[in-house]
């Protein structure tokens, strides 16, 4: 996605993907998922830190919702 897709935030693919790791993995702890990607945990809750305010959400669970109604994450693809 670029700067804005059809009036959407912008999430790069890489966030993306950690959404919906954190979508296909609930049981997983965030240091867990972090794992699951190859990367640092302090990376991961950065990212989503950074998610949450590009989405203009209170909370990485309303991050997770938008990115839900907006498609660009599916639960049980």
């Amino acid at each position: 996605y670029g700067p804005e897709f059809d009036g959407l935030p912008q999430l790069t693919k890489r966030r993306i993907e950690m959404m919906q790791a954190i979508a296909d993995n609930p049981h997983l702890t965030l240091a867990q998922v972090a794992d699951l990607l190859s990367i640092a945990e302090s990376t991961l809750r950065n990212n989503l830190s950074a998610i949450s305010r590009t989405l203009e959400t209170p909370s990485v669970s309303g991050a997770m919702i938008e990115c839900l109604r907006l498609g660009v994450v599916k639960i049980g693809r």
